[in-house]
């Protein structure tokens, strides 16, 4: 096997450090090895060196500027930058090279307002119909075309388009689990619990979590925040589900979460916690908050709270039909199962909105409740009041959040370069005949009124 294919391997297999310390040693004695220099830039990507990885892939374009994948994944880098028109052109370029790519007609069509996009939606159609695009590519497609024809305002064919995306994901959900998991958190996060175990944890001030559903606005949260010299927005961080999930397998009898938590020490629990604020350390350079931004961390408030009592915990809520039809238009890349189909999407919705009202019960007073209607129409009363929420003197930068130049991964990298606007705003009035039963669940669970 060549070092460049062992490279591979290895990143494939999620050893970033090993395979960019092979790619490099590939670069340096063959400094015109273009594919060592692509998958190189993509590893200082990951490490968000964003400077040194565009220089590696630009140099990549320079000696194969016919590579489509070199482009797709430049536009990727460029569009976490917030650099749009970059992104856009070599999104452009990867389809114009290789006319069956999914994935880059939709990074275009998501970098852009596309209302003036027909002669692209036709050729997208054209693609779908051919038998020799594959089923993976198609989903792609669609999305890209629902997205072209919501923008310029044909809301029927769009949420066609959309449908026909979601259901060639191919993903199941499992609804009983889930409820299954917010009946057990119920039960165990009690009133007796919560007084039982207050003065456990650690009394640390670093952490704040940013949960709610997605696309309900987490993501513009944090760039506000992290605007503010105080404080570092380190994304979606995995690593609350992961240390329950550790804290599972070590245990005796492998009880379910959160039962496990029977036989775990207090002691375990403030090593696990050190753990989380070291690495947040490491992340912020040891700034005086740090976020993660993982909205599914709304499943774990009751642990979150159990091992970080000082913890800042913003919950983000959005109108639910808004809400679930922006899922619904999203092509999530991994752990949104529930958002390919609409039954789904309402009953995880339910159950979200269930379990917060149990944390906000038990919790009083612990977590704060941001409206994302209200944040739009009164942006900066609610800024000053989370700020204060947050233990932060006022900063006029976070009402310039839009100007930040941090990466940013979400599927909302895009919206949050923009001042805030409303037109996001009561959109499922749009889709309301493709609706009805999400909307007549909603209703039955007393979360709309008669719409």
């Amino acid at each position: 096997m060549s070092k460049l294919n062992q490279a591979i391997t290895i990143h494939q297999k999620g050893n970033k450090l090993e395979a960019g310390r092979l790619y490099k040693e590939i670069i340096d004695s063959d400094p015109e090895n273009a594919s060592a220099l692509h998958f190189y830039g993509l590893i200082e990507a990951d490490r968000n060196e964003y400077e040194n990885a565009l220089k590696h892939l630009e140099k990549a374009l320079i000696i194969q500027p016919e590579n489509a994948h070199f482009h797709h994944n430049s536009a990727g880098i460029y569009s976490r930058l917030g650099l749009i028109d970059k992104a856009a052109f070599h999104f452009q370029q990867a389809f114009k090279l290789k006319p069956d790519y999914g994935e880059a007609y939709q990074g275009f069509t998501e970098s852009v307002y596309c209302d003036d996009q027909t002669s692209l939606l036709n050729s997208i159609e054209k693609q779908i119909q051919r038998k020799e695009t594959t089923a993976n590519q198609k989903c792609y497609m669609h999305f890209a075309a629902g997205k072209i024809c919501a923008d310029s305002n044909r809301y029927p064919k769009a949420f066609q388009h959309y449908e026909k995306g979601n259901k060639l994901k191919k993903v199941s959900f499992d609804g009983e689990r889930n409820r299954n998991l917010t009946n057990l958190q119920i039960q165990y996060f009690n009133e007796a619990f919560v007084e039982k175990t207050k003065e456990w944890g650690l009394f640390c001030r670093t952490p704040i979590f940013i949960v709610g559903m997605p696309r309900s606005g987490t993501t513009l949260i944090e760039q506000i925040l992290s605007c503010h010299s105080l404080v570092h927005g380190a994304g979606e961080l995995p690593d609350i589900e992961n240390i329950v999930n550790t804290i599972q397998f070590n245990t005796k009898n492998k009880l379910p979460y959160p039962f496990f938590l029977n036989e775990t020490t207090l002691h375990d629990l403030l090593g696990y916690g050190l753990s989380y604020i070291n690495n947040l350390n490491n992340l912020s350079g040891n700034k005086a908050r740090v976020i993660n931004k993982n909205p599914l961390n709304f499943n774990y408030i009751g642990f979150i709270l159990l091992v970080f009592p000082n913890a800042k915990i913003i919950h983000l809520h959005r109108d639910p039909l808004d809400t679930c039809l922006s899922c619904y238009f999203q092509n999530f890349a991994k752990a949104q199962e529930y958002a390919f189909d609409l039954e789904s999407l309402g009953d995880f919705y339910c159950e979200y909105h269930r379990l917060m009202s149990h944390w906000t019960t038990v919790y009083p007073n612990r977590i704060k409740t941001i409206q994302y209607e209200e944040l739009v129409s009164h942006s900066e009363a609610i800024i000053r009041d989370l700020l204060q929420y947050c233990d932060l003197p006022w900063e006029d930068r976070c009402l310039d959040f839009h100007e930040s130049k941090r990466g940013v991964l979400t599927a909302s990298k895009y919206q949050i370069r923009r001042p805030i606007y409303k037109s996001s705003m009561g959109q499922w009035q749009n889709y309301k005949d493709f609706l009805q039963p999400l909307i007549n669940k909603f209703i039955q669970k007393g979360l709309l009124s008669q719409c």
